[in-house]
């Protein structure tokens, strides 16, 4: 079959309309775990977030992302147990997102930050856990990435825990050992709270791990493409476009 034939057009019209405009991403977390380093090192993007001196976070401000055109990032207040408000504000700003009439507009991706836990110290807080546990009600088909962040510190727990008991581990041996530690200290218990599995990525802000951040962005497009396809904002989307240019 002619690879231009009607079977293939939906799908190149998609790849058309994905190209012609920025995946818009929200990024929500808790303070102190890394969600300001992540936006400025992922995106290359100077958030208020990022700089105390600037005042408070502006949920509605627009940050275009320098070291990836491709996103539009928006930054949340932190999810703390004593600031509801916060957590509402987000809520509100996802309502007003889904509601708007032009796919470019809508919001396309969320990502919740979660520090990978050290010392007994806790994944995910109240706040957060109510937002993972309530993501169907409040996104819908949004896709909702679990970001955990500082990866590098498990890295170096790995390094530490291995030179202490005088052992030298393969590739393969240490790739187990990681998978094994983020499984109990990470996976396990996300999946316990969320009801499931979620989609997740760990990075690092730190020098010499950018392919973590570009895991993250590429995994984001991923889902974002195939949220779009299957979204019924898609259809007229594609109607505006074809009415645009019969004009």
């Amino acid at each position: 079959m002619n690879r231009h034939s009607g079977k293939f057009r939906p799908l190149l019209l998609v790849i058309h309309l994905i190209d012609v405009f920025r995946y818009r991403v929200l990024v929500i977390g808790e303070s102190g775990v890394g969600k300001s380093s992540l936006i400025k090192k992922a995106m290359g993007v100077e958030c208020e977030s990022c700089d105390t001196t600037r005042g408070e976070t502006n949920i509605e401000h627009e940050y275009i992302a320098k070291l990836d055109p491709r996103f539009i990032v928006h930054d949340s207040r932190g999810f703390e147990a004593a600031e509801k408000q916060n957590v509402e504000d987000a809520q509100k700003f996802v309502q007003e997102r889904v509601s708007k009439p032009d796919l470019e507009d809508q919001l396309h991706a969320v990502w919740l930050c979660l520090e990978i836990p050290y010392a007994g110290a806790r994944l995910i807080e109240s706040a957060g856990e109510k937002f993972l546990k309530g993501r169907k009600e409040i996104l819908g088909n949004i896709p909702l990435i679990v970001v955990f962040s500082k990866h590098d510190l498990l890295v170096n727990l790995i390094e530490v825990e291995s030179s202490q008991a005088k052992i030298t581990l393969s590739k393969e041996e240490w790739q187990a050992e990681y998978d094994r530690l983020l499984e109990m200290r990470c996976l396990v218990p996300i999946k316990k709270k969320a009801g499931g599995p979620v989609p997740h990525v760990e990075v690092s802000s730190r020098d010499g791990y950018e392919m973590t951040l570009e895991k993250l962005r590429d995994e984001t497009v991923k889902l974002i493409q195939t949220y779009i396809k299957n979204e019924p904002a898609l259809n007229a989307a594609m109607a505006r476009r074809n009415e645009s240019k019969s004009h």
